[in-house]
């Protein structure tokens, strides 16, 4: 039952596939990230946890930086993101045993690295703020 989880990731990667990008994160990540409750996923031995909306986004992540990354430019943003999350890594590795710290650092990479590419790369593009919104 766990692993339908892994299902969410392949029909992610079909649909960047057949469809495109945009239809995608409208159609399976967004879904996943609001009605399906985080706790619902599989948690395999010595790697963070996997629920739906990450493996929903991972995919989208990926090719968004392969497509667009050139396009990326540098703001203050960046910044305070990467300082938030080497924050709350270092706390964990100074409070806590590294471990914590690194399952930490990549629930936060899930949680806030890849939605953030996927408003920066795809949601500020012409048209798909009133697409995401409605």
């Amino acid at each position: 039952m766990q692993g339908t989880v892994f299902l969410l990731l392949i029909f992610a990667v079909y649909w960047i596939k057949t469809r495109s990008i945009e239809a995608a994160v409208l159609d399976l990540w967004l879904p996943a990230y609001l009605f399906i409750p985080s706790y619902y996923g599989i948690r395999l031995p010595h790697l963070p946890g996997l629920n739906f909306g990450y493996a929903a986004i991972i995919p989208i992540a990926v090719v968004l930086l392969m497509r667009y990354g050139k396009d990326w430019k540098f703001t203050r943003s960046d910044l305070w993101l990467a300082l938030f999350i080497g924050g709350a890594t270092l706390t964990e590795v100074l409070h806590s045993d590294p471990s914590t710290a690194g399952l930490v650092l990549f629930d936060n990479v899930f949680q806030l690295v890849m939605p953030y590419i996927v408003g920066k790369l795809l949601l500020e593009r012409e048209g798909m703020r009133e697409r995401f919104v409605r």
